[in-house]
């Protein structure tokens, strides 16, 4: 699967699926923006099996964090691209506290887009501003 294929052109994508990510992102979530320009969405908790749930349901990636005085840590990441631009898609109308930061960071991605002209093709940007 292409991730265009993967988000927005498959209908059986449930809409109850995206508003629990949203609520995880904004009760768990992290964007980061590094100085370079590269943008991350990550949650971070205790619990493996919803961190499991996130990435067999949106891709990613999953890292552990094991400190010896306490329990492991488990993070999911989303790296820039394609894949986290049609993440921010659908699920930012689903956000309540983080969806200032996240419509911001898409603008963001898609600027960098941009200046990435083989990365648009077939979209034509000019038309959303």
């Amino acid at each position: 699967d292409t991730c265009d294929e993967k988000y927005h052109k498959r209908i059986h994508w449930q809409s109850n699926k995206l508003a629990y990510l949203a609520g995880l992102i904004d009760g768990e979530g992290y964007l980061k923006i590094e100085k370079s320009g590269t943008i991350r969405l990550i949650i971070g908790m205790g619990s493996e099996n919803t961190i499991k749930w996130i990435y067999e349901n949106f891709g990613g990636n999953i890292s552990v964090q094991k400190q010896p005085s306490s329990k492991p840590f488990y993070v999911w990441r989303m790296n820039q691209g394609k894949e986290l631009f049609w993440l921010f898609i659908l699920v930012i109308p689903f956000l309540v506290n983080k969806k200032a930061i996240l419509v911001n960071a898409l603008i963001k991605l898609i600027k960098k887009f941009e200046k990435l002209e083989h990365t648009l093709y077939p979209y034509n940007w000019e038309n959303l501003e």
